[in-house]
């Protein structure tokens, strides 16, 4: 049957289908626990300004390692599973996370992963 829905928009027994897929949802009442809140944003004068991060020397220590610069830069925007499917390049914002990234590096250059 489902070969012969592909591309079919309808409804097939009260399942609303599109393009040949069964478009599910599911109803919930909105309660006062369920809303979602949305946080005030804050004024120009309270928000603290970002802090340039210098990740310059992890490139360089993945090219080291990587091999060229280009493959480097594509693995730092790949996700890693030792950074929890994480992109390294995503985890350079503090110092403790840049220290994750270079410890995968170091594991990478040594055969660990």
């Amino acid at each position: 049957m489902a070969e012969g829905l592909k591309g079919y928009d309808g409804a097939v027994d009260g399942v609303n289908i599109l393009h040949g897929v069964a478009i599910l949802a599911q109803r919930m009442p909105v309660t006062p626990e369920r809303r979602a809140t949305v946080p005030a944003p804050q004024s120009p004068q309270a928000r603290q300004p970002q802090q340039e991060v210098d990740v310059e020397p992890v490139i360089q220590r993945a090219i080291e390692v990587i091999g060229g610069r280009e493959e480097a830069m594509r693995w730092l925007g790949t996700p890693v599973r030792a950074l929890d499917y994480a992109t390294p390049i995503s985890r350079l914002h503090d110092p403790e996370s840049r220290e994750q990234v270079l410890s995968v590096l170091t594991q990478l250059e040594h055969g660990v992963l």
